[in-house]
Formats: structure tokens, sequence, C-alpha cells
């Protein structure tokens, strides 16, 4: 298990945003962590709330960046909002 994405400002929680602010996110609030080899591998995301699924689509971006074969997702459950 590794983090390789690090946001660029601060931590903050979605749960407030709704549909339109989620989706007006963009990938420029991640960034890929140096000294991480993805050529060529396989990666598991997992979240653990699936709304819109921004998120992951946001973070599947920036991960292709260091160009993995693949990349999967798993989270825990999907809110309908």
């Amino acid at each position: 298990v590794e983090s390789v994405l690090k946001r660029k400002s601060g931590d903050y929680s979605q749960a407030g945003m709704d549909l339109k602010q989620r989706k007006s996110l963009t990938t420029e609030t991640l960034l890929l962590e140096k000294d991480h080899q993805l050529y060529d591998k396989r990666i598991l995301l997992i979240d653990d709330v699936m709304t819109t699924g921004s998120t992951l689509q946001r973070c599947a971006d920036v991960l292709y960046e260091g160009c993995p074969t693949e990349i999967y997702a798993l989270t825990f459950c999907r809110a309908i909002k």
C-alpha cells in the first residue's frame, strides 16, 4: 500500500458540496508524489464513499501521469444524492 497522491492545498471535505461544486474540482488540486514508480503497474484506488465519481476520476487522471498499465477503483458504498 502506498499513498502517492497529495493535495495541493489544505484538507477539505466534499460532504457539503453539491454536484456542480464537486464536478468543478479539477485535477489541479492533486499532485503525484515524487519518488514513486507507477510505470507498468496495476493500481487499485480505494475510496470509502462514491457519490458522483469525480474524486476517483480526478485521482485516476493524475495517476495516469505515472504511466500505469491499469487503474481499478474499489469503494465501500455508493451514495445517491
